[in-house]
């Protein structure tokens, strides 16, 4: 036929690193509590990727996209703050570090059939996981009363956590756009979709070992002293875990979506019009599981919520001349909850005095647009 094969490659490295102070301020006066501190944060980026694509017969393309990247952030924080409904003065210290890998491959195809009235075909597959790691997270707190400002700080029961994320996600997605007039096309799509995640975290109490005699020299020393192994035992530093079963969940979801839209350009009374609408109907489920011990395959606490939308959108334009055109669209999505948001985990957040947790009864939100 004449039409000469193509094939293209793009890959790339980078690397990157930087460091960042932020001023935080937490005030609650209501509440009679405020903390006011620093985060630094070190992070060091380094990823590749690596493209290759085929056109061929003039017609056809097909594409291959992998990518894969692996980074780190070294945080600390330091607050000062203080509590009027215990009269204590707290100083807190967070020191993490945090890991994450993510890797992505995803294969792609355009088709042009002429002979079927040049309907275009395009589909995708992809695959990601994504790990996240962040061992031996600490936070530690000392305190002193409000009336003594001179007095030390003395050590309170702190915890260390070690934690891991793990997510994996496909899909599918087909299109195929069909010319049926002068000025009208119209495009249809099916979407199917799929992810896993596990989550595992582990807490450990550090507190001092008042009953077995622990000296102030102790528990007024520096971080440095709280974590050193020869500062535990007894009459030192006790180290006991403090985990729950119900701190950590796994989860799935699956949705299942089709569409269909048309795109009609016409004229009436020597004006120019387009018109391009449709609706999407999704078929979603997620499954949320909470283990209620920590023996493997024990009982769970279970949430699954299942819901089929219909999302219907339209944009209607009116071509006034060459530079204006007059636009009126309407759509309507939705918005669902997160694992995170829907898992029954929960911790306490010293730095806000509060706990902070998922809630199974959450419901998806819709949004409606008109402009």
């Amino acid at each position: 036929s004449g039409v000469t094969d193509e094939i293209g490659f793009v890959g790339a490295v980078t690397y990157r690193n930087s460091f960042q102070r932020n001023d935080k301020m937490i005030n609650d006066e209501a509440m009679g509590r405020s903390n006011v501190g620093t985060r630094d944060d070190f992070s060091v980026l380094w990823g590749a990727l690596a493209n290759v694509s085929y056109k061929f017969d003039g017609l056809h393309k097909l594409s291959l996209n992998t990518n894969y990247n692996q980074n780190a952030e070294d945080q600390v924080g330091r607050f000062l703050g203080y509590d009027q409904n215990t009269s204590l003065e707290n100083r807190f210290t967070v020191v993490s570090w945090n890991q994450r890998s993510m890797s992505s491959g995803q294969l792609t195809g355009e088709h042009n059939v002429p002979s079927f009235g040049g309907l275009i075909l395009d589909w995708r597959a992809s695959i990601s996981t994504s790990k996240r790691s962040v061992p031996d997270r600490k936070e530690v707190t000392y305190y002193r009363a409000l009336d003594d400002p001179t007095g030390q700080f003395q050590v309170a029961t702190n915890q260390r956590s070690w934690s891991d994320l793990n997510d994996h996600s496909t899909s599918l997605l087909v299109n195929v756009l069909v010319p049926v007039a002068s000025g009208m096309k119209v495009k249809l799509g099916l979407l199917d979709e799929g992810k896993r995640t596990d989550y595992r975290i582990r807490y450990f109490n550090v507190r001092p070992d008042y009953i077995g005699g622990v000296t102030e020299i102790l528990t007024t020393a520096p971080l440095e002293a709280v974590y050193n192994s020869n500062n535990f035992g007894p009459g030192k530093f006790i180290f006991e875990e403090s985990s729950k079963a119900s701190d950590s969940y796994d989860a799935d979801s699956r949705l299942y979506s089709a569409y269909a839209m048309i795109d009609a350009s016409f004229s009436a009374f020597e004006n120019k019009f387009r018109f391009v609408g449709g609706t999407r109907l999704e078929n979603s489920e997620q499954r949320i599981r909470v283990p209620r011990t920590i023996v493997a395959g024990g009982p769970v606490d279970q949430t699954q919520v299942k819901n089929v939308d219909l999302l219907p959108s339209m944009n209607f334009t009116y071509r006034v001349n060459e530079s204006t055109n007059l636009r009126l669209a309407f759509s309507h999505s939705v918005n669902r909850p997160e694992f995170r948001e829907l898992a029954s985990t929960g911790f306490y957040d010293f730095i806000k005095y509060e706990m902070v947790g998922g809630n199974p009864d959450l419901k998806r939100s819709y949004a409606r647009n008109y402009d």
